[in-house]
């Protein structure tokens, strides 16, 4: 973060995400975590806005995500609300995080059609054997 390469850290963080080890840290690693933790208010606020970029593009809002995951768990709201331009950058936030959210919802209940339709076909298939 302190060379100001956003893409250098995207593709580190991607690298991170992609090969998780630790089911248990939120990016695969504790020690990403432990880091991300540490971070001075300055690195805060650029990681925040960092994210808010990465958020617009359905390509990089995966890591985004994630990384909010990390900030929010990590720092307190009082912690957060200290950072200057915070809400400018919530504002910018919360639709993309909306929009994703419900992606992910119209996922779950896809799969939960896909389960049914498994289900069905199985029954189906014990229905013609045991005729």
């Amino acid at each position: 973060m302190a060379l100001d390469q956003p893409y250098r850290l995207l593709n580190l963080f991607n690298e991170v995400i992609s090969t998780a080890a630790d089911s248990s840290s939120v990016t695969g690693l504790t020690e990403v975590d432990q880091v991300l933790s540490t971070l001075s208010d300055g690195q805060l606020a650029t990681l925040l806005t960092r994210i808010r970029d990465w958020s617009t593009n359905a390509r990089t809002s995966f890591v985004a995500q994630r990384l909010l995951h990390v900030v929010l768990r990590k720092y307190s709201p009082e912690k957060l609300m200290e950072l200057p331009n915070i809400k400018a950058v919530v504002e910018a936030l919360i639709p993309y995080t909306d929009r994703y959210l419900k992606q992910l919802d119209k996922l779950l209940q896809e799969s939960y059609v896909v389960d049914y339709i498994l289900r069905e076909m199985e029954d189906l298939q014990v229905d013609s054997i045991g005729a």
